[in-house]
């Protein structure tokens, strides 16, 4: 839940629509950081293996914006959910799930996660922690189109 609140901070300091010069610091990190700087919204399918003392298999739709800040790739099924960060700035790379009503999230932003800030791509193989240890092992696969994109 600490990713979400970091995701939710950084999306409210995002400054106004007037501020688009390619010279300005944000548009310079964004540039740096291999992040777009139009936002943008990709489909994409998402498999999901979770292996350990919780289990689950998933496929389907998903998601990858970057509307909020971050790029973040999105699969939701009913309650359960799995979201996949690309760093950016004080923003670690992370992935966190829901499932059962228990959050999970990746300990190392540099162990098993190879996520695209431009949105096209995400792969997670990374063991997770739980509020009360450790966590089961993440296996997740984001493959994207190319999407809409404003700005």
């Amino acid at each position: 839940m600490t990713t979400l609140c970091a995701v939710t901070a950084l999306s409210s300091c995002s400054g106004s629509d007037s501020d688009k010069d390619a010279d300005s610091p944000s548009s310079a990190a964004a540039s740096d950081s291999g992040m777009p700087d139009k936002v943008f919204h990709r489909k994409c399918t998402a498999e999901i293996e979770i292996t350990g003392a919780v289990q689950a298999s998933w496929k389907g739709k998903g998601s990858s914006s970057n509307q909020a800040g971050p790029t973040i790739y999105d699969f939701a099924k009913g309650e359960d959910r799995l979201s996949v960060y690309a760093g950016k700035d004080d923003l670690p790379t992370s992935a966190n799930f829901t499932i059962d009503g228990a959050t999970y999230t990746t300990a190392d932003p540099d162990t098993g996660l190879d996520v695209a800030g431009n949105g096209t791509s995400a792969t997670v193989d990374a063991d997770t922690m739980g509020v009360k240890g450790p966590g089961p092992h993440l296996t997740a696969t984001f493959t994207c189109g190319k999407g809409t994109s404003k700005g």
